[in-house]
């Protein structure tokens, strides 16, 4: 039975679709139905890719999530309305948006109470991830309440940080990060990057952050970070707090760790000062070996970070008022080079690489 015919027009879509590990593949998939109740239809602009994309690239699968069947992948994107559903107020035709990819189900309790981000709902529904198809399309159709409308003047292919700058938005909610505060950062990869420019938005009087890599400090430095840390191998967690503090100025406040690594959760909890707080944004599969009693003895706030909620507003406003989120954009692939996008990824070349979907 063919596709209902939608504002999109034709009856093919190009989408990026894993088969199973290493199998990635440009192909036509079906048009999208017209917009249901509360719905909008999206031509795609442009989506990022990360490491979970990477990941599921490689393996198929990424720690409960497992691909089963065909699955277009992406969670990054931003897009513009071409069709609205009924009972949709919040957009026209023709609106720039940035997509809020995981959708909860509006109904449970911890929806209820504001904290949607819990909801399990998202487990399943979160765009990119199995079994939810994702972004990297030309057409789709998405709720209205988690399609987020941007200022005309922010350029497309940045809006599509949006999705990993809300986790940093969140992040530094969590933190309640306030003027005069010292942070540390540990990771300077895009959302150790993200994550530093949010706090110091927030008004964090000094940040360093610590990599393993000279050239991420370097764009580090570039993007106006006031100290750096090289880890170098053999270091330990106290080397690396030491020179954290010294390069701070003394300890700091809050560490936000970016990382998921061993050494970087307990350079944090060496480091931080007593009361303070780490805010746990990496993800590590496996268990790690922590000093659960010095963080105990210095009274440490450990905090997790499960993507974001109501964090939209907030990263779309930071990127259309602080222009340094446009050198972020260092790679640009049409949907057609995707295999050379993710093979850039894989390399770790440039920053943030985004594929232009129409």
């Amino acid at each position: 039975m063919s596709p209902k015919k939608s504002k999109a027009g034709g009856d093919a879509n190009k989408a990026i679709i894993l088969h199973k590990a290493k199998d990635l593949r440009l192909e036509n998939t079906s048009m999208p139905s017209p917009p249901g109740p509360d719905e909008v239809q999206l031509r795609g602009e442009y989506c990022g890719i990360c490491g979970t994309d990477v990941h599921l690239w490689q393996e198929a699968k990424l720690g409960i999530f497992e691909v089963q069947k065909p699955l277009i992948l992406g969670h990054e994107a931003s897009a513009t309305v071409i069709a609205v559903g009924q009972n949709v107020t919040n957009l026209t035709v023709g609106d720039p948006v940035v997509i809020e990819n995981a959708v909860p189900c509006c109904r449970c309790k911890f929806c209820l109470q504001g904290t949607y981000n819990y909801c399990e709902a998202c487990t399943v529904q979160a765009k990119g991830l199995p079994p939810a198809d994702g972004l990297i399309q030309q057409y789709y159709n998405h709720p209205a309440a988690f399609t987020h409308k941007i200022p005309p003047t922010l350029r497309l292919d940045v809006a599509a940080l949006a999705e990993p700058l809300a986790v940093s938005v969140h992040a530094c909610n969590r933190a309640k990060v306030t003027f005069g505060q010292k942070i540390l950062v540990c990771g300077a990869g895009t959302m150790g990057l993200l994550t530093f420019l949010t706090a110091k938005a927030y008004g964090a009087s000094r940040i360093a952050i610590l990599d393993i890599m000279q050239s991420k400090l370097d764009k580090a430095i570039e993007l106006g970070v006031d100290g750096v840390i090289l880890s170098r191998k053999g270091m330990t967690a106290k080397d690396l707090s030491d020179m954290a503090i010294t390069s701070l100025g003394g300890h700091p406040d809050i560490t936000m760790e970016c990382t998921g690594s061993e050494i970087c959760v307990n350079t944090a909890v060496e480091a931080t000062q007593c009361g303070g707080k780490i805010i746990l944004i990496g993800l590590n599969p496996n268990k790690l070996s922590l000093s659960m009693s010095k963080a105990s003895l210095k009274e440490l706030d450990l905090l997790g970070v499960c993507r974001y909620r109501n964090s939209y507003p907030q990263a779309v406003e930071l990127l259309s008022s602080r222009p340094e989120f446009e050198k972020f954009i260092t790679h640009t692939f049409q949907l057609d080079q995707a295999m050379d996008a993710f093979e850039s990824m894989q390399k770790g070349e440039g920053l943030k690489i985004v594929i232009k979907c129409n």
